[in-house]
């Protein structure tokens, strides 16, 4: 049977969280902060519409997509202008920086690096005062109240419009709180088993680990460290994850930005953490910087220690799949299969305590068994 050309099309169009990095890049590109300029916010969401039409994104809310405007300007405002009845919304201080505001997608986050690594910001690159809050929000801005002019613009207008207008702008706002809740708690939050220990942990840091620890984490480097987040997401989800495995929600986008894009993420020591800087250590190693795979194993090694002798399956599977990676980084070969059979036996009895299948106890034994005859 055929199908119909809006059948063929639709399934190409890639998801909300799929082009949530690839928008708020284009944002920083298209729109810059102006004093005295305003910006229409229907002329916003209407470039919006036809850059994701263009590159087969799946749009989302008005709503929702106005809180993405704020993450990448904070400090933008949105104002009211009634005049003859009717009611505009605009952007202040804000303009278009280019005409050309669907210019095509990069092939990487940075130019000029093959991995998609931030690039390192020097003192020739301009640098913004405010950064974009990439961590999700689920509160609002605060609304200043209406000047003595706004409320007499409001009064001469009758009662019923300005209870229209007031309903819309709380459905609105409503609408947004909503979208981004399910957009930013999707797989987010500890594990009961896993008792997280703060005073073991260390303080958060704005940049991510394996990243030079720059003065100024520029906007440009947080977007595009964003961007190989989502990468690697798909290359152990595609690539890796089939010889190992661990739990799905695990490799899902939104985990990983949690991690690394807001301070509660960064300060988590649990299973969680410990996936997520060994997921990007796999990617890396997967395009061959070693470099940076070993640098962010390290930090999931670090991790594993708060949560090694917990009863948690999850950490199990770490163990098992870390404990050749571990061989890898390590100094010699003797030194390399310590750690394998030490990883390999913290897994079997996590096993044993949870009474797992013997099919998994056999594996591991015949593991174990390989690295003391190796020895």
């Amino acid at each position: 049977m055929m199908m119909t050309n809006n059948q063929s099309s639709s399934i190409f169009l890639k998801s909300k969280e799929e082009a949530m990095p690839h928008i708020l890049i284009w944002l920083g590109r298209t729109y810059v902060e102006k004093p005295g300029s305003m910006l229409l916010k229907k002329d916003v969401h209407a470039a919006y519409s036809a850059f994701c039409a263009e590159h087969r994104f799946e749009t989302t809310t008005n709503a929702a997509f106005g809180k993405m405007f704020k993450r990448v300007f904070p400090s933008a405002e949105v104002r009211r202008l009634v005049k003859h009845n009717e009611t505009t919304f605009f952007y202040e201080n804000m303009t278009s920086q280019s005409a050309s505001g669907n210019a095509p997608l990069p092939s990487s986050s940075s130019p000029g690096n093959g991995n998609g690594s931030p690039r390192p910001a020097s003192e020739s690159t301009p640098v913004r005062e405010q950064r974009p809050r990439l961590e999700g929000s689920t509160h609002s801005p605060k609304r200043r109240r209406a000047t003595a002019k706004e409320k007499g613009r409001l009064g001469s207008g009758d009662t019923n419009k300005r209870r229209s207008v007031k309903s819309e702008e709380e459905e609105e706002e409503d609408g947004t709180e909503a979208e981004l809740a399910r957009y930013d708690q999707k797989g987010f939050g500890r594990e009961e088993r896993t008792a997280v220990r703060p005073e073991r942990a260390s303080a958060a840091v704005s940049v991510p680990v394996g990243e030079p620890q720059l003065a100024s984490w520029t906007s440009d480097a947080q977007l595009g460290f964003t961007d190989t987040l989502h990468r690697f997401c798909q290359l152990y989800r595609h690539e890796i994850w089939g010889f190992f495995p661990i739990n799905p929600s695990m490799v899902e986008y939104p985990t990983l930005s949690y991690i690394f894009n807001t301070d509660h993420g960064t300060a988590e020591r649990s299973a969680l953490s410990v996936a997520a800087h060994y997921v990007v250590s796999m990617g890396y190693l997967l395009l061959g910087d070693v470099t940076h795979g070993r640098e962010f194993f390290w930090k999931a090694r670090e991790h594993l220690s708060y949560v090694f002798d917990s009863s948690n399956y999850d950490v199990a599977c770490l163990l098992k799949h870390m404990s050749w990676a571990a061989m890898l980084f390590s100094g010699t070969g003797s030194e390399g299969h310590e750690r394998e059979t030490y990883y390999l036996s913290l897994c079997k009895n996590i096993c044993q305590m949870l009474g797992v299948c013997r099919t998994r106890l056999a594996t591991i034994n015949s593991l174990l068994g390989l690295q003391f005859t190796s020895i």
